[in-house]
């Protein structure tokens, strides 16, 4: 029994963690290292990859060696990254001349790598992928490293598929197998290979001249987005016509890999809008807006000065359900957000979604969600949150470059930590913490904490529905659901965002938990909660 003092106490906790859920965040810490480049700041390209153990990785250009087009090819640093610090347990360069497209993690914190090179790719562990080409050629690499820092295999994708041109995405499916966006801008392979690389599937999107993103829902449906031009469009048995010269697309495989639906929205250009998936299996889709467009009913105005983007949300069936733009109907100019490099939209198991771009002036989304980066002519990293619905809940925004920054990418574990990576041409300031060197180009790594907060659910607050008490204490936990509510799932999860405790089915936990903060992540059929607790 828990006396009603101790119940007031508990309310009292979360509602003022409820208030935490706020309008603004700070990272926890910055750290950079030097890129020795010293033209356009745009071209480095750097990766972050998260899997759902909580592993986390990073790729980053350490040196240029060749500019070829829009890529700068050279020694590529793939490290492991300690969530908590940003420091790196083991790093591994490849080399001499390689630029790293995409990365995911399986379950086992396994990352798999995939990228292009020219030359021979020369890897840290002494093992070398021979060019089969000449000149100027690009070869496909892929690799496999456990999260100690061992190779497990290696390839050259460019043997088995010769036409690839690079590699779009990448993902891993519920069942563990890693799955491959090769590009030949106008047919897209998307090969699945096991654990231990050998290729077991693939299939082929027709008509599809990018990739820019794919994740796997729960079910083991498949989202992919990208671009194409007008015509047939093909896939999964599924044939469509797209509408338009250029066309941004997002579409689903079901579970057997049929194709489901796909939804097209005109553009300008091709390019690549990136997809995650939530929770339950609705897809995220953010990308640049240059003019006027929609997706199913949602529709986007277009920038009001240079640059916009824009995030949407898809449920199952292919119903768009709410839209976000980074540019105000109908001004004023106040500045503007253009999109990140690379993986740059990311969602937690409470479906929040996460955007990074670059900012210039101030970026209003409304409810008092702000990116400022004044004065606008300069440039600016920013990052912004939505909830479930559509409704910003936080933006943070670095300040005024002394140089240039180019946003990357991000990433976001199941209790909405966020990681971000970002190419900074001088130092990245936000105070009271700056990374990076003045007259240096630098990769600069961040972290942002949880907001610690109830998430609303579809009958009533959960706030009134759903206790953990005590909070604070050195013995076991009790869970207190009402009985209206039914089963419910539980997780427990470390500041890391790593899932310590799973499917617990008693109201008593924790009891052999190590002392420390944990977020206790509980899921039932009509809501989602999160609460904070701290074993002693």
């Amino acid at each position: 029994m828990f006396l009603t003092n101790q119940k007031a106490i508990l309310l009292t906790a979360l509602s003022l963690l409820s208030a935490l859920d706020s309008r603004s965040q700070q990272p926890d810490w910055l750290v950079g290292w030097t890129v020795n480049w010293s033209l356009n700041p745009a071209y480095p390209q750097h990766r972050l990859a998260r899997g759902d153990n909580g592993q986390l990785y990073a790729s980053r250009l350490v040196d240029a060696r060749l500019n070829y087009g829009l890529d700068l090819f050279g020694s590529v640093a793939l490290e492991r990254i300690d969530p908590g610090t940003g420091q790196a347990p083991w790093s591994c360069t490849l080399g001499d001349s390689a630029v790293m497209d995409a990365m995911t993690v399986d379950n086992d914190g396994t990352v798999y790598a995939g990228g292009r090179f020219v030359g021979s790719l020369e890897m840290c562990t002494g093992q070398e992928i021979p060019n089969q080409g000449s000149g100027f050629d690009q070869g496909l690499f892929l690799l496999a490293m456990d999260m100690n820092g061992s190779l497990l295999w290696s390839m050259d994708l460019s043997s088995a598929h010769p036409d690839a041109e690079d590699i779009g995405a990448m993902a891993v499916d519920p069942s563990g197998g890693v799955w491959v966006a090769l590009e030949n801008f106008g047919v897209a392979d998307l090969v699945r290979f096991d654990g231990n690389g050998n290729e077991t599937e693939s299939r082929t999107i027709d008509g599809s001249k990018l990739v820019g993103g794919m994740d796997f829902a729960p079910s083991g449906a498949l989202y992919v987005s990208g671009a194409t031009g007008n015509g047939p469009f093909t896939f999964g048995g599924l044939s469509s016509n797209a509408p338009n010269p250029y066309n941004m697309y997002v579409l689903r495989y079901d579970a057997e890999g049929n194709g489901d639906w796909v939804a097209f929205a005109s553009d300008i250009t091709f390019q690549r809008p990136r997809v995650t998936c939530d929770p339950i299996g609705n897809a995220i889709v953010a990308g640049s807006v240059f003019a006027s467009t929609s997706f199913g009913n949602v529709q986007f105005h277009g920038p009001d000065w240079v640059y916009d983007l824009f995030v949407t949300k898809a449920d199952s069936t292919g119903n768009f359900l709410w839209g976000k733009e980074s540019a105000p109907a109908g001004g004023p100019i106040t500045g503007d957000m253009s999109m990140g490099d690379g993986q740059a939209l990311s969602a937690d198991d409470a479906g929040n979604s996460y955007l990074i771009g670059n900012v210039r002036g101030e970026v209003d989304w409304g409810a008092g969600v702000i990116n400022s980066g004044q004065p606008i002519s300069s440039y600016c990293l920013g990052l912004v949150s939505f909830d479930p619905s559509g409704a910003p809940r936080w933006a943070i925004t670095s300040q005024s470059a002394n140089g240039y920054v180019q946003a990357q990418a991000l990433t976001s574990d199941p209790g909405g930590e966020v990681h971000f990576i970002a190419n900074a041409d001088g130092t990245l300031d936000f105070p009271p913490l700056s990374a990076g060197a003045t007259g240096q180009q630098s990769a600069v790594l961040g972290r942002i904490s949880a907001v610690p907060t109830a998430v609303g659910a579809e009958h009533g607050d959960p706030l009134d529905l759903l206790e953990v008490a005590p909070n604070i204490g050195k013995g076991p936990f009790d869970l207190l659901v009402p009985k209206a509510i039914g089963p419910v799932r539980v997780r427990v999860l470390d500041t890391f965002g790593r899932i310590v405790m799973d499917g617990i089915s008693g109201r008593t936990f924790g009891a052999d938990l190590a002392p420390g903060a944990y977020f206790v992540d509980v899921n039932w059929s009509a809501g989602h909660a999160i609460r904070r607790i701290v074993k002693q």
